[in-house]
């Protein structure tokens, strides 16, 4: 007998295989492109506010570097990140290009 759910496994390998390329991207093409220290600078109140066992201060200083990550990464769709990992304009059909 199968599951209902006996077909959501390729599409969770695939869902996977998409953010692992698109990660890629991300460290390649965001990250490299002047990014990095940013992205550190955004980083140290997260890991200090766990480290003092801060869970409100920690989870402000994430949200803050959510936000900011979002914003550069939207820079890069906009800036044909899509077509560097082979999928044609942005997933649900509209293009950053127009």
């Amino acid at each position: 007998m199968t599951t209902p759910l006996a077909g959501i496994e390729p599409i969770r390998r695939e869902s996977l295989a998409i953010e692992q390329a698109l990660l890629r991207v991300w460290i390649g093409r965001v990250i490299a492109a002047g990014n990095r220290d940013v992205s550190f600078r955004e980083h140290v109140p997260i890991v200090e506010a766990v480290e003092r066992g801060d869970p409100a201060a920690a989870q402000a200083a994430m949200g803050t570097h959510m936000r900011s990550a979002a914003l550069r990464l939207d820079r890069a769709i906009a800036g044909g990140v899509w077509d560097a990992v082979g999928v044609r304009g942005r997933p649900g059909g509209s293009s950053p290009h127009t």
